[in-house]
């Protein structure tokens, strides 16, 4: 099985790459704007594609090839001094990715049938409405262009135990279980979310196809 994740070189992405690495059945594509990161000795059979998936480029052939791609691309908060949006940063790639896939689906005799995986949110607080809306217009797009073919999770905050700052948060978390508020955030450590994504891709199912506290 051939899998591209698009934003491999990102916390999510990269996490789920270090997952995906210890089956010897997936062969592995990293895109990203970066390429290759510095240390990557822990991904070393990975192949790692430098590109930007808004344009046209080497990329596509990835893609082309991949039953299944991946879309980690996004940001949590827009920033105007660095020029990134919603709009420019979340939205557009997947749609990008969206639309590439669902037209060489439809090309006759096409190798192969991909298949598209977004890692959405279960839930942001009100002042990130705005991050929401974008996953929901991403999710729209799947709906629309590839029904059968795509698929979404929806983890909420994704902790790491490098992270301090994401344990003292689940800590207090779970000292207020009984609060629906919390549990719509859905703590959640990065490699669980990349031990569910594995369970997507073979046909498995994962408790993370579903929201939760809507």
């Amino acid at each position: 099985m051939i899998i591209t994740v698009v934003g491999g070189t990102g916390f999510v992405g990269s996490g789920i790459l270090l997952e995906l690495s210890q089956f010897d059945n997936f062969e592995l594509f990293s895109i990203s704007r970066s390429g290759a990161p510095i240390n990557h000795d822990a991904l070393a059979d990975v192949h790692w594609v430098k590109g930007d998936v808004t344009q046209p480029g080497d990329w596509q052939a990835a893609i082309a090839k991949s039953d299944w791609v991946i879309d980690c691309v996004g940001i949590l908060f827009p920033n105007p001094l660095a020029k990134t949006s919603y709009w420019q940063n979340s939205i557009l790639p997947a749609e990008s990715l969206i639309n590439l896939i669902h037209r060489q689906n439809l090309v006759p005799n096409h190798s192969t049938d991909t298949r598209f995986l977004f890692i959405s949110a279960n839930y942001a607080p009100f002042f990130m409405a705005a991050y929401i809306r974008a996953k929901l217009e991403v999710e729209k797009d799947m709906a629309n262009l590839l029904p059968n073919k795509s698929i979404a999770i929806y983890p909420g905050v994704i902790t790491d135990k490098h992270k301090p700052l994401t344990r003292l948060l689940k800590v207090l978390t779970q000292a207020a279980t009984l609060s629906t508020y919390f549990k719509r955030l859905r703590f959640i450590p990065r490699e669980t979310v990349a031990q569910e994504v594995v369970k997507v891709l073979v046909g498995e199912g994962s408790s993370l196809t579903e929201r939760i506290g809507e």
